[in-house]
């Protein structure tokens, strides 16, 4: 199949581009959902809270590989815009070559440091055995999830969203299958679990990789004169992209980590509320992050497609308006059902008390959260993962400058976060002002 440019008007391709990726996100929560239902149910009371700890590690080290994820993107999408398919041949398997190695790297080196940080993270020693053969199996799993982080990036990047949701979504499906076949099948325990996991996770990798032999079968493999040039502005747009990526993804899980234990010292309750605040955002940003995406996909292919004036500005807009959208209707949602929302994730009153004396933050988190990560989809598809970089570092400085300072309480920790967001925002905005000028006639 021949790469083209879409010819839709831009709001049907942004929604075209972002619908998948919302459904695609949704059934993450799910398939965690069936493994946490699976688990509770079974005799030994320890299995829940031991892969609990075993999957708390694993999602940590397997979110720094999202930076591949962003950096195939930008590349891909640049490419794609060009027109060249060898351009995206040649980027798209030199990238699967680096998630391979670093991941393979990863997951050798993990029986090194991974007892020490479960003994770390458990309580209970008498968790630690099992919540350290589930974590072992996981981490078997860590090159496939880099292969699952690539595949999204290019489907992305040659905006085929939709190849993505169906891959996914059938390894998910695949996943939720194999818990109950082999806990209830077959008498498994927790480790049954999380082969059933592996697999599924390795299935992804094998279809990115039939996925990829096939698309890219009649592909040349010669990059023209042309396309070379073009390779040398993609550089030149993002220098040093995987690392500055990475960088900014680690800072990231940091800062989320830190929200978490510096909330663990103020209050149980307080701790718990956040907790739940915290996985509202999540899934707030499955949502917000498909905009994002398109975002991502649609700055991309017009860095190198489309030299006409204005280029940018429409997408720029146009994705900030969906956003902001989204972001709106999340803001009212919220409003009006957060009693609802706080009944059934817990029935603990006391918890429920310190929801409603801060719903306040969880509100306004949409209409904050969407400006970081909208501006973050623009910076990836410009290819600009310094700038992202250094936007990271600032707000990190600001972040724990402000919990420094500031008296201890939920409220200041909240506003520290609220910074943290917004400064993300404003440090890039010099860079989404340049973009939005760029092809416009001289003053």
């Amino acid at each position: 199949m021949s790469l083209s440019v879409s010819t839709l008007p831009l709001n049907k391709r942004i929604w075209h581009l972002s619908w998948p990726v919302m459904v695609s996100n949704a059934a993450v929560p799910l398939v965690a959902l069936v493994d946490t239902a699976v688990l509770g149910h079974l005799e030994d009371p320890k299995a829940l809270g031991a892969a609990a700890i075993a999957n708390a590690l694993f999602m940590l080290l397997a979110a720094l590989f999202s930076f591949l994820r962003m950096s195939t993107t930008s590349q891909i999408a640049q490419a794609f815009g060009s027109g060249h398919s060898s351009l995206v041949r040649w980027l798209g398997l030199r990238n699967l070559k680096l998630g391979v190695v670093l991941s393979v790297a990863g997951a050798v080196s993990l029986p090194l440091w991974s007892a020490f940080i479960i003994e770390y993270l458990s309580d209970d020693a008498a968790l630690v055995p099992l919540s350290q053969s589930y974590f072992n199996i996981r981490g078997y799993a860590l090159p496939a999830v880099a292969i699952q982080y690539w595949l999204v990036g290019m489907l992305i990047g040659i905006q085929r969203p939709k190849t993505s949701l169906l891959i996914l979504m059938g390894a998910n499906i695949l996943n939720a299958a194999l818990d109950i076949l082999l806990v209830y099948g077959f008498q498994g325990g927790a480790e049954a679990v999380a082969w059933a996991s592996t697999v599924a996770e390795y299935t992804v990798a094998l279809c990115a990789w039939c996925w990829w032999k096939k698309e890219t079968l009649h592909w040349p493999t010669d990059i023209s004169t042309t396309a070379q040039q073009t390779l040398q502005n993609i550089y030149a747009l993002g220098k040093g992209v995987h690392f500055n990526l990475f960088i900014r993804t680690l800072l990231l899980l940091i800062v989320m980590t830190s929200f978490t234990a510096f909330g663990a010292r103020l209050d149980t309750d307080i701790l718990s509320a956040n907790a739940i605040f915290m996985s509202l955002l999540l899934l707030i940003s499955h949502v917000l992050d498909a905009f994002a995406h398109a975002a991502e996909a649609l700055v991309g292919e017009r860095m190198t497609h489309d030299s006409k004036r204005g280029a940018l500005r429409p997408v720029l807009m146009q994705t900030a308006l969906w956003s902001a959208a989204a972001a709106t209707c999340i803001f009212a949602f919220l409003v009006v059902f957060d009693e609802i929302i706080f009944q059934l994730l817990t029935d603990k009153t006391a918890i429920q008390h310190s929801l409603e004396a801060y719903q306040v933050w969880l509100w306004c988190l949409p209409l904050v959260a969407w400006m970081s990560y909208w501006v973050d989809g623009v910076m990836v598809g410009a290819g600009q993962a310094q700038a992202m970089r250094n936007g990271m570092i600032f707000s990190c400085l600001v972040f724990y400058g402000m919990y420094l300072i500031l008296p201890s309480n939920n409220p200041n920790l909240w506003m520290s976060f609220y910074a943290f967001l917004l400064i993300r925002f404003l440090t890039l905005w010099p860079q989404i002002h340049q973009l939005a000028r760029r092809g416009q006639p001289s003053a």
